[in-house]
């Protein structure tokens, strides 16, 4: 059976108090974007050190860390250096925190970049990441170059590394013009390269897309989850709702989720997704 977790900052920027709420409400692990309105590679030594205190407290391991590395232009060189320099922070200390998986992205969606151009700019991050036995998960963004399951699909199959996997996001392809069917056409295009989940649910009125909770929008959860459950998925299915009860989210906040602009009343909405995740899975059972 998966193991079922939740982004900490869909609901709070104090860690403790999410990872009590996820504790409370029967999750088994987290993933973590920002907490104490910093991202992950503007954490520092006594960050990290509470970070790793509060994991124990809780039980709840940290599964992996959602790092914006590579969500920039593939020219911006400098940009690219200081998401380096941040894998390398993480890289330094993931055996205290005891995760081996840190999200990514292939750049910010631009004409005329090939496979090679990326393949090329990951050379580095892989030899530092194979170096530490950790993987690197790419995730469909719809401003990415790998903006569906099939195009991360085709980069993860061409860059050909052990230590470069896909990360299957069904509710992202709600929101990316052209998108894959979540399920199961997104499905069945990574099938056997992903190692990793993130959910979300919307709806498309007036041509505008809206996030919803989880199971009542266009993704067929009870499909994924049927099909997770007989295929035998250990990994983990990590909430990130991206949904307000009551309210939107900002497009600006959708491409950059941080700080507490993002988190602001999420407890709620989060109980309502975690509750429907539960309702769905019991239903299959």
């Amino acid at each position: 059976m998966f193991k079922l977790g939740i982004i900490t900052d869909e609901m709070s920027q104090n860690l403790e108090e999410a990872l009590a709420f996820s504790s409370e409400n029967g999750l088994d692990c987290y993933e973590l974007r920002s907490a104490w309105e910093k991202g992950p590679f503007e954490l520092d030594d006594e960050d990290f050190d509470i970070i790793a205190e509060l994991t124990k407290k809780y039980g709840l391991p940290l599964v992996s860390i959602s790092s914006p590395m590579y969500k920039c232009s593939i020219s911006d060189i400098e940009t690219r250096n200081a998401h380096i320099e941040g894998l390398k922070k993480l890289i330094e200390k993931s055996e205290m925190l005891e995760v081996r998986q840190i999200r990514c992205f292939d750049f910010l969606k631009e004409d005329n970049i090939t496979q090679s151009d990326i393949s090329k700019a990951f050379e580095e991050p892989l030899k530092l990441c194979s170096e530490a036995g950790i993987t690197l998960l790419l995730e469909p963004e719809p401003s990415a170059n790998s903006s569906t399951c099939k195009k991360t699909a085709e980069t993860v199959r061409y860059i050909n590394h052990p230590n470069f996997k896909a990360l299957y996001e069904p509710g992202n392809m709600i929101y990316t013009p052209g998108g894959d069917i979540p399920y199961p056409d997104g499905y069945d295009c990574m099938k056997d390269i992903f190692c990793h989940i993130h959910i979300k649910d919307a709806v498309v009125e007036d041509g505008n897309v809206r996030g919803v909770a989880i199971g009542s929008g266009l993704v067929d959860y009870k499909g994924i989850f049927t099909q997770l459950i007989n295929t035998g998925y250990s990994g983990a299915v990590v909430l990130e709702p991206h949904y307000k009860i009551g309210g939107t989210i900002s497009a600006e906040l959708m491409h950059n989720p941080k700080g507490s602009a993002f988190s602001e009343n999420g407890f709620a909405s989060c109980k309502e997704c975690i509750d429907a995740v539960h309702e769905i899975i019991n239903s299959i059972k």
